[in-house]
C-alpha cells in the first residue's frame, strides 16, 4: 500500500488545521473530488463522477482515501439508500 494516502502517515498532522497540505500529496483525482465536494456541497459518487470528469471507480476510490484520513464522511440520503451522499467534514 502506498504511504501518501495511508491515514497513519498523517497521525502527527492535525487534520483540521492542515487539510491543504494533505490534498496537496494527494493523487490529482482525489484533489479534483475533494475540491468538487467544497465547491458543490454534498454529493453522491454518480454525481462527483459527471462534475469531475473521473469514472465512478476513481471516485470511490478518491472518497475512500479521503475518508480514511477523515477529511470526508459518508451521510445516508433519504430518497435513495443505494446513493449516500458524501461531504466535507467541518
Amino acid at each position: 500500500m502506498n504511504s501518501w494516502y495511508n491515514a497513519s502517515t498523517y497521525q502527527h498532522l492535525e487534520v483540521k488545521e492542515l487539510p491543504h497540505t494533505i490534498i496537496k500529496a494527494m493523487p490529482k483525482s482525489v484533489q479534483v473530488v475533494y475540491k468538487s465536494l467544497k465547491r458543490k456541497g454534498p454529493l453522491c459518487t454518480s454525481d462527483l463522477s459527471r462534475i469531475s470528469g473521473y469514472s465512478e471507480r476513481t471516485v470511490r476510490n478518491a472518497l475512500k482515501k479521503l475518508m480514511d484520513i477523515g477529511l470526508v464522511e459518508r451521510k445516508i440520503n433519504i430518497e435513495d439508500l443505494r446513493k449516500p451522499f458524501f461531504k466535507i467534514i467541518s
